[in-house]
């Protein structure tokens, strides 16, 4: 299971092919984890948000030209979803 089978599941709402975690920190994010442990989804505040959206393009150019053997946590995409709940007329 890859990136895009997984952004697939979650724009249709599916997430039983992952399994769910939630954090026992002080941020509260739920962590899903693919079946072969590979890839790892986040959920993050607003200004995590924020703040990985500034450093990606920097912290990718890194990753790939100064040092594709780091043991650090690699990064392959940035989204963000948002639900709108649609308005229901009250009779």
């Amino acid at each position: 299971m890859g990136p895009d089978n997984i952004l697939g599941y979650m724009f249709n709402a599916n997430f039983q092919p992952l399994a769910e975690l939630c954090s026992s920190g002080k941020s509260g994010s739920f962590f899903y984890y693919t079946s072969d442990g590979k890839f790892v989804l986040k959920t993050i505040s607003r200004a995590e948000f924020k703040f990985i959206k500034k450093i990606l393009k920097q912290y990718h150019l890194y990753l790939t030209n100064e040092n594709p053997e780091s043991l650090v946590s690699k990064i392959y995409g940035l989204h963000k979803i948002i639900f709108y709940r649609k308005k229901t007329a009250n009779f």
